[in-house]
């Protein structure tokens, strides 16, 4: 017989032995591997994407690049994370490269420091960066790959010493009350002689140790004054973007991807900056069988996770760790406008049960159990929907139907998840080719059609002009196609039968992100005991018939209001304006703070403030006798 201690490591044994036996009979046998080409060239792409995307884009594009180009091609991957992270490895990268390539200028030729027309493009020549494409990711951060603003580089124009005389304008704004105080401005120097301005970071020892000749630009900020500077002494402010445009013909792009237009976004920067691989949708994964425990129907709407139902039972991620829920919260807003929108996302995130990282924790734990709904991404939700089901068929005990996923109706923002091609890769050309593999059919196939191996796939179509058939070896990825024709072409073959394009919403941006991102992390991350205390207050008023009326209309108010920012005017007086719709123009001009390392955490700090005492205002309230 045997013993207590066998039998619970013989069940330890079976748990940790489940996922490879379920992946084995799910996935079936790998497809034989083709001989490796010799004469491959390697493509290094970084990617948030999972392995089961790396791998099937890496065989596809292998044999699509053998037939269309008669070598092979192999994909170096980098996962070092999400977008956030990726973003963030090659700001180093390209920090580090524009530093070296700065220093040689300075040894070479140091009068091109001091050129207006001197860039640092020339420096990113084929090879400087270690990276030739990014694949995958949200529009917005592809967005801020093609932005100079995101790569700056300080760098003194010359070694010689001296004053210099220059016309000055303003390049960012100034305290002029703290003039004197001030370590650094960022000014546009025209030097004598110069048509054409330098950017300059001049410290106050290079402007003689005072400020004190920019104060004619108080009242007229956008003046220009002469000042005498020391420009070895100075930085020069460079920029660059990390993407370069892809290079395609229009025609190319209209043939494969058709009107530049899902809803209200694009599928492809007009300047080829970056170009949609996959769409991504934005919706709602929920749990029956939690559901019918708390007594509430399938969502069909976001407001409805506000309901005092699912107080401590919603799976939601940080919008600032993960810019794909960012993304989704945005969406709330733009849809709903400012009013109803703040309030669905302060009631959604009162229900919270937490605030993850990752953008993947949710429909996890919603299919868990530990959850009754959360937002996720489109391919998030189904695919959990998908590994529930296929446990049922092998099965286990698992309900097919327990996890489901929803596109709310008329409010499903739909985004392009692009590649980028990286400025100064070594593979350019390799790269332009990967780009143009996955808007071919075939490689559109790979996101929906079923694996090859598996009993459906083998009737998948054949790709044109050859005996393949079209699909992933192995693994079904869920995602939606960026080609329209792609949903009438080979409808039958797709997993999802939602066509994104009949679904997208085309509420335009108002963007409003930035302003979304810090005031969810004050108003219900950083301050969730207090706000879910004065949430759990409110709605026991609500319940209350003998709750005094002026009383609740004071908790309501309370719990929903919105801070002020403290704004700067030119003049250097001091406004305090309501975090609002009317105000948020003039705010978002002033957001640089939010990004400042000194004034971004004062803001926060003060907004959190307000809210912990809001919250704690509700409750006084309904404590009162």
């Amino acid at each position: 017989m045997f013993s207590a201690r066998s039998l619970v490591l013989f069940a330890l044994v079976c748990v940790l032995a489940l996922p490879f036996l379920v992946r084995s009979l799910v996935e079936g046998r790998r497809a034989t591997v083709l001989r490796p080409d010799p004469n491959a060239k390697t493509l290094i792409i970084v990617t948030p994407h999972v392995e089961q995307i790396r791998d099937e884009f890496a065989v596809g594009f292998d044999r699509w690049h053998r037939r269309a180009h008669g070598s092979g091609a192999r994909i170096d991957w980098r996962a070092p994370g999400g977008t956030t992270e990726i973003i963030k490895l090659l700001q180093s990268q390209f920090t580090a490269a524009a530093n070296r390539f700065l220093e040689q200028t300075r040894r070479d030729n140091p009068a091109a420091l001091l050129d207006p027309a001197f860039s640092l493009d020339a420096g990113f020549t084929t090879g400087v960066i270690p990276v030739d494409l990014v694949f995958g990711g949200g529009s917005f951060d592809h967005g801020r790959l093609k932005d100079p603003r995101n790569v700056a580089v300080l760098f003194p124009p010359t070694a010689a010493p001296g004053p210099t005389k220059a016309k000055v304008l303003l390049a960012a704004p100034i305290d002029f009350d703290r003039l004197a105080t001030l370590e650094s401005v960022t000014l546009d120097a025209r030097l004598d002689g110069s048509t054409s301005p330098l950017r300059l970071q001049v410290p106050r020892v290079a402007a003689g140790g005072s400020f004190d000749a920019l104060l004619p630009l108080k009242a007229d900020p956008k003046a220009a004054v002469e000042l005498t500077l020391e420009l070895a002494k100075s930085q020069r402010v460079f920029r660059v973007a990390m993407s370069t445009p892809a290079g395609f013909t229009q025609p190319q792009l209209d043939e494969w991807l058709g009107e530049n237009k899902i809803g209200s976004e694009q599928l492809y920067d007009p300047q080829q900056y970056w170009i949609g691989a996959a769409l991504s949708g934005f919706g709602i994964v929920y749990n029956t069988e939690v559901l019918e425990e708390l007594g509430r129907p399938i969502p069909q709407s976001f407001a409805e996770l506000g309901h005092p139902a699912f107080i401590g039972k919603l799976g939601l991620a940080d919008p600032r760790q993960s810019g794909s829920v960012a993304t989704a919260y945005d969406s709330i807003l733009n849809k709903e406008g400012w009013d109803k929108g703040w309030r669905i996302l302060r009631e959604m995130s009162a229900n919270a049960r937490y605030f993850s990282s990752s953008s993947t924790q949710p429909p996890m734990d919603v299919s868990q159990g530990e959850a009754a709904a959360g937002v996720a991404i489109d391919f998030y939700g189904r695919g959990q929907a998908q590994s529930l089901e296929v446990l049922g068929s092998l099965g286990f005990a698992a309900h097919a139907a327990r996890v489901g996923y929803i596109d709310p109706p008329g409010a499903t923002y739909i985004d392009a998840d692009p590649a980028s091609i990286i400025r100064g890769g070594p593979q350019p050309e390799l790269a332009k080719r990967f780009i143009e593999f996955y808007l071919t059919h075939e490689g559109q196939a790979l996101w929906q059609f079923p694996p090859r191996s598996s009993a459906r796939g083998i009737n998948n179509p054949k790709v044109d002009g050859s005996p393949d058939l079209m699909g992933p070896v192995q693994y079904r990825l869920r995602r939606m196609p960026v080609r329209r024709d792609m949903y009438s072409l080979y409808r039958d073959s797709l997993a999802d039968q939602t066509n994104p394009f009949d679904i997208a919403s085309d509420t335009k941006r108002r963007n409003w992100r930035d302003g979304m991102i810090v005031m969810m992390g004050c108003m219900g991350i950083d301050t969730a005991a207090e706000l879910r205390a004065a949430w759990a207050a409110l709605i026991a008023a609500r319940g209350n018939t003998a709750f005094p009326a002026d009383r609740l209309d004071e908790m309501e108010s309370t719990f929903y209001a919105m801070p002020t920012h403290e704004l700067r005017g030119k003049d250097g007086s001091i406004k305090s304006l309501l975090f609002s719709e009317e105000h948020y123009k003039a705010i978002s001009d002033d957001a640089a703070r939010w990004r400042d390392p000194i004034k971004g955490p004062r803001s926060k700090i003060a907004y959190s403030e307000f809210f912990r005492a809001q919250y704690r205002r509700v409750v006084e309230l309904a404590q009162m006798r």
